[in-house]
């Protein structure tokens, strides 16, 4: 009997540290910092816009964001923020961006720019590949030499 419950308790222990350790690395709550680090980190930007009365959020934060793959890919391509759109001085950037339901997120490219806008509830699944996209597409994006256009018929197959 013993044998069981300690089988159990050591169970238990793994399931909470494989939880603790699945979690997004948040970046300071500044969005203009983070912009300018993803810059020089060469980083994309993923900001979660949620309110503290928001039940979509609340269910997200429990059950997508602590999705070990996909709170890997975060932390290993983006600056993550999750900023509380009733503060002032997030207003202003909701106001910008269109945002007016909760959670929505920002997905920007390392220069600022939003390629991005996810609004309401997703699972795993649909924000793995929502978050992936343009990673993979900035990755699989090769320079052309200026010539390349310029090949004669006789070049091609």
């Amino acid at each position: 009997m013993n044998f069981k419950l300690l089988f159990l308790l050591m169970w238990a222990v793994v399931g909470y540290k494989n939880q603790v350790q699945a979690q997004i690395k948040y970046y300071p709550k500044d969005f203009y910092a983070a912009m300018r680090a993803a810059k020089v980190l060469d980083k994309f930007v993923f900001v979660e816009l949620q309110t503290s009365w928001c039940i979509n959020c609340r269910k997200m934060e429990r059950e997508v964001f602590t999705d070990p793959e996909l709170s890997t890919f975060i932390n290993d391509n983006y600056l993550a923020l999750t900023l509380d759109a009733e503060k002032f001085e997030v207003m202003e950037i909701c106001e910008k961006y269109a945002v007016n339901s909760y959670p929505t997120m920002l997905i920007f490219d390392k220069n600022g720019k939003l390629i991005s806008k996810l609004t309401g509830y997703y699972g795993v699944l649909p924000l793995n590949a929502a978050i992936k996209n343009p990673v993979y597409e900035q990755r699989s994006r090769k320079k052309v030499p200026p010539n390349a256009t310029n090949k004669k018929d006789s070049d091609t197959f």
